[in-house]
């Protein structure tokens, strides 16, 4: 799981300063790479039970031992927040 702030409007629409419900998904077209490795996402949306926090579910691909840059991109915005390390 991978939480952010700021990752743009959801559909159903949620008023700002809700609690989530769970229900929403973003409007926007989103994806995760590691490396140059596709991460399936499986929910991106508002956290259910907060407040203006996003919550992105990915499914790690097999990937061999080792670190890797973890790229997310929301519609046409790409940031990389950091190095994702996989073990054996």
């Amino acid at each position: 799981m991978l939480y952010g702030i700021g990752m743009g409007a959801v559909t159903p629409d949620t008023a700002a300063g809700f609690i989530a419900n769970g229900a929403t998904q973003l409007a926007s077209s989103f994806s995760v790479l590691l490396g140059s490795s596709t991460a399936p996402v499986q929910y991106a949306g508002l956290a259910p039970g907060y407040t203006g926090l996003y919550q992105v579910n990915v499914q790690i691909p097999e990937l061999p031992p080792g670190d890797y840059p973890l790229t997310v991109q929301v519609a046409d915005v790409t940031v990389s927040p950091g190095v994702i390390s996989i073990g054996q």
